[in-house]
């Protein structure tokens, strides 16, 4: 199973759906997409504990976990967890009508703790693999995808 690591705001679930939709296919697998199970229009400092370990009981089943691009702290958290237990996690940045493709590379490049803790970088041209291999951190984990594989 897929643990899908992602905003649940309202704002992110068309492209949370769509990076999950990409994942899925890549790994032939089921994923879990938290705000399909979670209160995502309860504001964060009312959410009850029970959603927490409702979380996390399914990053404890998740073999992968798959980054949506952008994250917010509660995500890193859950990135660091993953990377804790030796799970693979990877990030798929890749054209969406939902987020632009540069606002997600922005966001991935500025956390190099997050880059740290990622096993693999998906992306869907041959510009920004040329432009990811030269980054210090994930270069040496940067996989270019195959048209099947991108929307």
């Amino acid at each position: 199973m897929i643990y899908l690591i992602s905003k649940i705001s309202k704002e992110a679930h068309k492209h949370n759906e769509h990076i999950a939709s990409i994942a899925g296919s890549y790994f032939d697998s089921k994923v879990f997409i938290p705000h399909m199970h979670n209160p995502y229009d309860t504001a964060h400092n009312e959410l009850e504990f029970k959603v927490f370990n409702e979380d996390l009981n399914i990053m404890k089943r998740a073999d992968i976990a798959v980054i949506s691009m952008p994250i917010g702290r509660d995500c890193a958290a859950e990135i660091g967890w993953f990377c804790g237990a030796n799970k693979y996690v990877c990030v798929f940045l890749v054209y969406s009508e939902y987020v632009s493709l540069n606002d997600q590379v922005a966001l991935l490049k500025s956390d190099w703790m997050i880059k740290g803790f990622i096993s693999e970088v998906f992306v869907d041209n041959v510009e920004l693999y040329k432009e990811l291999i030269e980054d210090p951190i994930i270069g040496s984990k940067v996989t270019l995808l195959k048209d099947e594989y991108c929307v």
